[in-house]
């Protein structure tokens, strides 16, 4: 739509467009990064991903992949769309991967299993704040 993907000329450009392709653009952004982030529904490849792989590269997975993706939430929200359109459903699947990475967690008996729900638990305790702007 604005022929780049520089967030600078991005964020010069967007207002120029309607509504209805605002509300697109940030809603296909704003799920890549969810999947990246591993928020709920998005986030079935996390937890048989992360107890295959071995410690070294969990801890790395765990550490600093997911954050990126939430890093990305964060900057597009704050840079291209500062009126934030869609919080309330920021809000809703943060929440709901707040309670099911916890619960998802509980019923675990594998500890990595276990870390890498508790790690969606806590993907939605950051998305709820940037939702919360």
């Amino acid at each position: 739509a604005l022929g780049t993907v520089n967030f600078a000329q991005l964020a010069e450009g967007l207002p120029e467009l309607s509504i209805g392709v605002q509300t697109l653009i940030q809603a296909m952004l704003i799920t890549v990064f969810a999947i990246k982030a591993a928020v709920f529904p998005l986030a079935a490849w996390l937890p048989d991903s992360y107890p295959t792989a071995p410690a070294p590269v969990t801890a790395v997975f765990a550490g600093l992949l997911t954050k990126v993706g939430v890093y990305c939430m964060l900057r597009t929200e704050t840079l291209l769309f500062p009126g934030n359109r869609i919080v309330d459903l920021l809000m809703a699947v943060a929440l709901a991967s707040m309670v099911i990475g916890i619960l998802g967690a509980v019923a675990q008996t594998d500890l990595k299993r276990l870390l890498s729900l508790t790690l969606i638990s806590h993907i939605g305790f950051m998305v709820f704040g940037i939702g919360l702007a």
